[in-house]
């Protein structure tokens, strides 16, 4: 598995995982193609030996602060790491850009993505009430850079 930049080669396959992942909360295609052309946002796709995409994520940085906006490992490659490959790979970027906070927004019911994220030192800071079209509530959780 490697880590490399998401582009627009990427996206019909990112946009197939993303619906099969979120459903009525996925994200557009042109809401993707917006976000490549941030000079604010960092997309990763993870690929397999075979070239298939196995995940992918994206953050955005301002100033001091940065934001996991989304992270999905696709069905049939979870619990293989890859969830913590991308986090890893996204700490190591913001230490060495100076990022003293990081935070994300994650489905309350999502004991597999907040137990990811509490390894990496995330906390819990606050909730979002009906954050999801569903109506599910989000926590926010913030990790502190600088106690790593």
């Amino acid at each position: 598995m490697q880590i490399v930049p998401m582009q627009k080669k990427h996206l019909k396959n990112v946009m197939a995982i993303e619906k099969e992942s979120f459903g009525i909360d996925s994200w557009s295609l042109q809401f993707f193609q917006s976000e490549l052309k941030s000079k604010l946002s960092h997309y990763i796709c993870v690929i397999d030996k075979d070239n298939k995409i196995a995940g992918y994520a994206g953050c955005r940085m301002l100033f001091e602060d940065a934001e996991i906006v989304n992270i999905c490992v696709a069905p049939p490659y979870r619990k293989l790491g890859i969830g913590k490959m991308m986090m890893r790979y996204f700490i190591d970027m913001w230490i060495d850009r100076k990022i003293q906070r990081a935070y994300l927004e994650v489905r309350v019911g999502n004991n597999v993505a907040i137990n990811l994220y509490k390894k990496f030192g995330f906390e819990t800071i606050s909730t979002r009430k009906g954050y999801y079209k569903d109506g599910e509530d989000a926590y926010v959780m913030l990790l502190d850079i600088n106690k790593l």
